[in-house]
């Protein structure tokens, strides 16, 4: 093994006892149970924890793809909270739960899942809805095809956000500017203003350690997660944990 190897087998070493000690620090004693957790305040406590922890995460979304947690807060909008990822940018959702799932005594598989559920849309964006007759062209489509189809139905809506509950649409962000003021100059955007993906669509949300083996697996980045519901997936993964000790 060359020094590189034995740095990154380290540094993953110590993550995922970070990974674990985290949650020690939230569950305490119920850490070998899978926790439920529905008060919104709560929610957001352990979120919070979580991004500001020394234990790397990252969070998948519904959609595919997906970012590092660095904190959570209530939004302004009704019943809903921010993921925040970066200084001035986070992903509005709905939360239904959060569940701490701790598969086999290895913290690498120990992960929370976000349920969440749909909500309005902005009203930014022009709503297009896909009106299909009964004859359903579906038949003619790729599987590659539907799976594109299938995870942008769980897309949000990026905008930005120039004071709360206040959007306009993406590219005013890179522009800079938006509107006009009384005396017909371009306006630029608040010191304040941040990217919001709204994710109104529902869908769910996984968080494991960033040093995990499934963080590694490229095809977990197309919403594998939000195929299954909690128990099934829940399943899938012991699947994984009980082979790995043969």
């Amino acid at each position: 093994m060359d020094e590189n190897q034995k740095e990154r087998q380290e540094a993953t070493s110590n993550q995922l006892k970070l990974w674990g000690d985290l949650a020690r620090d939230i569950f305490e004693e119920n850490v070998q149970k899978v926790q439920v957790i529905t008060d919104i305040n709560e929610i957001i406590e352990i979120l919070e924890k979580i991004g500001k922890s020394q234990a790397l995460n990252h969070a998948f979304y519904p959609s595919g793809g997906g970012d590092d947690l660095i904190g959570s807060a209530l939004s302004s909008e009704q019943q809903c909270i921010e993921l925040i990822t970066g200084k001035r940018s986070a992903e509005i959702l709905k939360p239904v739960s959060l569940t701490f799932n701790p598969i086999g005594e290895n913290p690498e598989w120990w992960y929370y899942r976000i349920n969440t559920k749909a909500f309005e849309p902005s009203g930014v964006y022009e709503q297009i809805e896909k009106k299909q007759d009964d004859n359903s062209s579906d038949t003619f489509k790729s599987t590659r095809g539907k799976e594109v189809e299938w995870l942008s139905s769980y897309a949000g809506e990026e905008l930005v956000e120039i004071s709360p509950n206040n959007y306009i649409e993406r590219f005013h962000w890179d522009t800079g500017f938006y509107g006009y003021d009384e005396n017909g100059f371009e306006k630029r955007l608040p010191d304040n203003s941040r990217i919001i993906t709204r994710m109104y669509k529902g869908g769910d949300f996984v968080i494991f350690s960033k040093f995990s083996t499934y963080n590694r697996i490229s095809s977990t980045y197309d919403g594998l997660h939000n195929k299954y519901n909690d128990e099934d997936f829940r399943t899938e993964i012991k699947k994984v944990v009980d082979k790995l000790k043969k």
